[in-house]
């Protein structure tokens, strides 16, 4: 029998991050547009917030365009990709890891963290960090079968209590 640990819950703090995807789905905005919405967690950093997972969101305009072809870089990802089609996101997760930089940011009264940039990771993945990997995917993965039921749950993102709303129709994997 194999048992992977489990850590307890890490909130992520503002800073540069090491981290890896772990996973996306889709979802509708309330204004009608299509976000996909990626899972990161963080594999190393100066705090002490390894293994706590985020979630950024990518509108998929022309207008926001920028920030897909800033994440894909990050990763090192050379490729023309469509970032409606799940296996080409996919293919951009397994690239590898990528460096977050992360600031505070206030939402509706609450503290949390936001994503304010990318940058490419100058080294390669560390067996170490394997297993937080592992739990960031298993979480990741909670949190869409919450969506996939309309349910809302809160996610590591600083020391807040920031709801976030995974309702999702139609999940790509």
């Amino acid at each position: 029998m194999k048992i992977t640990p489990e850590l307890p819950d890490v909130f992520a703090q503002p800073g540069r991050k090491i981290a890896v995807g772990v996973g996306c789905y889709f979802r509708e905005s309330m204004q009608g547009n299509k976000i996909l919405r990626i899972g990161f967690v963080i594999v190393h950093s100066k705090e002490d917030d390894a293994g706590a997972l985020l979630i950024e969101n990518f509108v998929l305009t022309q207008a926001s365009a920028w920030k897909l072809a800033k994440w894909a870089g990050a990763t090192k990802y050379t490729q023309d990709f469509d970032p409606e089609n799940s296996e080409d996101v996919e293919k951009i997760l397994a690239n590898g890891p990528l460096v977050l930089n992360l600031a505070e940011d206030e939402y509706n009264g609450k503290t949390g963290v936001k994503v304010k940039g990318f940058e490419v990771f100058g080294g390669d993945m560390r067996d170490q960090w394997n297993n937080l990997v592992i739990q960031g995917e298993n979480k990741f993965q909670e949190i869409v079968e919450r969506s996939q039921n309309g349910l809302t749950g809160n996610i590591g993102s600083g020391n807040s209590n920031r709801n976030v709303s995974t309702n999702v129709d139609d999940i790509p994997f």
